[in-house]
């Protein structure tokens, strides 16, 4: 068992705190002395004399070995075996799960709650193109950074192509209220649309605040998510769009084939969703939110054109630019129908690029560092003259312009909106007025 200060692990992982008991493993944050960070510590706490040990171990060592390599995914930094004790090595993160965050905050607005259940979608994509099932995707196994950034945990119970089943207890594998009804009927059921009915209960309960099934004890629940068809969100709460109630509601079809055959096809239906909404930007005289279409606060009544003009940056290189012809440091130059890309939502809002001449491509270093979500090259831009086109540069988020994923390139026409991992930017002209 863990505790505090009298243990060091692998010589290195020295416990400071308790942070959680479960029934298979307790965690504790740590501190690695090699590096000087904080880590979190994920100690098996099933003894070899109790039955289901071989099989916990073996879950253990199989997410001791998991990366993913995914921004939205939490992978294992270490594994190791110590006296008698299993352990995991992760990042800490300072931050709700998203349980807690919702508990805490109320229902999440539908605009954001686009951009959340897109990133964990993504990282989910992440693990199904690896041939990794989850099987226990939940509000409490997503942690969110300071940000707002979401990272899929404790994947535990998952299946792997070509690998064993490792099942737990009475074969359910799962936590119930999130579990899809395939799961219940056959509990060594590998299918990758499981997942998506988890998600679409987390987004359910990101909407509205309550949970997709009814039911106090085990029993009632299972029948629940078996024959029990949720309140559709809108009907809950009417201010989330109707695609969007639609989408959710897709996702806990009991009928696998009834929901998206695959998380990609779900990124895409929630791109355009996400293009179709109207998002916000803010105000830089109060701070509140402004609708892109704005032309004055409706609170402040500051005119809301500075938004867009004046504090353009190269889309090619980062640097600051005004209206000139040129840029100054990378000396690329700008058509004569002045291409832009204003951010309304993300880590780069409120950021407005102008797009210069040429084929390039770029990432996060250009559009925003700290962003982990954008690839090193996220999209590959050509601008010649009177056309700008993008096209995904092979980024682990993908490029998407109005809903439709950039495998190739894309014409861009003004008023298209392009989304970038969770950023989304719509593109104009300057000079044409649109």
């Amino acid at each position: 068992m863990l505790q505090i200060g009298q243990r060091v692990l692998a010589g290195r992982y020295e416990v400071v705190d308790l942070i959680c008991e479960g029934g298979e493993a307790t965690v504790g944050k740590g501190f690695d002395t090699s590096t000087g960070e904080m880590v979190a510590i994920r100690a098996l706490n099933v003894s070899p004399s109790q039955s289901g040990y071989k099989q916990a171990l073996a879950r253990f060592r199989r997410v001791g070995g998991l990366r993913i390599e995914h921004a939205n995914v939490l992978d294992p930094l270490d594994y190791g075996e110590e006296d008698g004790v299993a352990f995991v090595i992760f990042r800490f993160v300072e931050g709700p799960t998203f349980e807690q965050y919702v508990n805490q905050h109320g229902p999440v607005p539908g605009c954001e709650a686009i951009v959340l259940i897109l990133e964990i979608a993504a990282g989910l994509s992440a693990c199904h193109a690896r041939g990794i099932t989850h099987r226990d995707i939940k509000p409490a196994n997503i942690l969110l950074e300071a940000d707002l950034h979401p990272l899929i945990i404790d994947p535990g119970i998952c299946s792997i192509a070509g690998e064993r089943t490792l099942t737990q207890g009475n074969g359910l594998q799962g936590s119930l209220h999130f579990m899809a009804p395939e799961q219940i009927q056959n509990p060594a059921c590998a299918d990758q649309r499981l997942d998506l009915y988890a998600l679409g209960a987390v987004l359910y309960f990101m909407l509205t605040g309550c949970l997709p099934v009814q039911g106090q004890t085990q029993e009632e629940i299972l029948a629940s998510v078996l024959h029990w068809t949720p309140p559709s969100p809108r009907s809950l709460n009417s201010n989330i769009p109707v695609d969007l109630d639609g989408a959710c509601m897709r996702l806990l079809a009991k009928d696998p084939d009834l929901r998206f055959p695959s998380t990609d096809a779900l990124i895409a239906e929630l791109s355009g969703l996400a293009s179709a909404i109207t998002l916000a930007r803010y105000c830089s005289f109060c701070g509140r939110g402004v609708s892109f279409q704005a032309k004055f606060c409706t609170a402040c009544g500051a005119s809301t054109s500075g938004l867009l003009d004046g504090v353009a940056c190269c889309l090619a290189c980062g640097e600051h630019v005004g209206d000139g012809d040129d840029c100054g440091r990378c000396n690329r130059r700008f058509s004569r129908t002045d291409h832009r890309m204003a951010f309304e939502v993300g880590t780069i809002a409120g950021m407005v690029f102008r797009i210069p001449e040429g084929t390039y491509a770029i990432g996060r270093e250009i559009l925003s560092p700290r962003d982990h979500q954008l690839s090193r090259k996220h999209i590959q831009v050509v601008c010649n003259n009177g056309t700008v086109s993008l096209a995904d540069a092979g980024s682990a988020n993908g490029t998407f312009v109005d809903g439709r994923f950039a495998g190739r390139q894309i014409a861009l026409t003004p008023g298209a909106r392009i989304l970038l991992a969770g950023n989304q930017a719509l593109y104009f002209n300057g000079k044409e007025g649109n």
